[in-house]
């Protein structure tokens, strides 16, 4: 009884420092943006951007987050196909006994990570992609299992107009403890308009909870770098980003700035 009333206080503190962390989302490693470029964009509209830009096949982002958490992206392109993983963890979440008390009897991890792959098919004006994700997070001693399914359907009108529509994280994970892990739902439509160098991107969308959000972004491409501006409402954070070409690799930085936040976490990535 004295483990299982320790286990539930433990189970307690972490999610409310997970909800603190990742706002109304439930898996934080798939609430965090993709990339530098994108920001917070759904994760295939930022394969493809990252596809666009330059072709690279590795593609990898690092960054120590906020709270003391850690987040790293890794993904792989090939023949219009990709493999990928997203990994989260949080250190020095701090263990209490039944009774409180000023110092803690130890410390404990929470981590979560996904691990798949999609592919794209083109046709004409028209791209289909699809991609599904193995799911797993650990807290303390329980560890949970589950899935997650995205897709995106793109039409390119004309050489400016880009529409999308897409859904992403829609699937789900068996007990943590005695509860699920829900998962970030989003359904959502877009359109890129590309003027020359400069790309403006604007998307609007739904969670599973109903609550309405929309997205913008701007980029400006050339042949020595990209740079990208942007805006979520869902999670209030500015971000901007920027890429520096150097022969066949891509070094990115970028910053996300949020408005509820006092912290504003950075991202390193390379590409090549």
């Amino acid at each position: 009884m004295k483990i299982n009333n320790k286990k539930t206080f433990i189970l307690i503190i972490v999610f409310g420092f997970i909800i603190n962390l990742s706002a109304n989302f439930g898996m934080p490693g798939l609430s965090l943006p993709n990339d530098i470029v994108s920001g917070y964009n759904y994760n295939l509209v930022s394969i493809l951007k990252q596809n666009e830009i330059k072709q690279n096949s590795f593609y990898t982002a690092y960054s120590p987050w906020m709270y003391d958490t850690k987040y790293s992206v890794i993904n792989y392109n090939f023949d219009k196909g990709f493999i990928g993983f997203r990994g989260l963890l949080s250190d020095g979440i701090e263990i209490r006994g039944e009774q409180p008390s000023d110092d803690p009897v130890g410390e404990t991890q929470y981590y979560n990570f996904a691990f798949g792959g999609g592919k794209f098919f083109k046709k004409d004006k028209m791209t289909v992609g699809i991609s599904a994700d193995i799911l797993f997070e650990k807290l303390y001693y329980e560890t949970s299992w589950g899935f997650e399914l995205s897709s995106i359907f793109k039409y390119k009108i004309s050489e400016i107009i880009n529409p999308y529509v897409g859904f992403e994280n829609l699937g789900m994970m068996n007990n943590l403890s005695n509860q699920s892990t829900s998962l970030p739902t989003k359904y959502y439509l877009g359109n890129e308009l590309k003027l020359k160098s400069i790309h403006l991107g604007t998307s609007m969308g739904m969670d599973n909870e109903l609550e309405m959000f929309y997205r913008l972004d701007v980029h400006y491409l050339n042949k020595i770098g990209n740079l990208s501006v942007g805006y979520s409402s869902y999670e209030s954070v500015f971000h901007y980003g920027i890429q520096v070409f150097i022969k066949n690799y891509s070094i990115g930085f970028g910053q996300f700035i949020y408005t509820d936040e006092l912290k504003s976490p950075f991202m390193f990535s390379v590409a090549f």
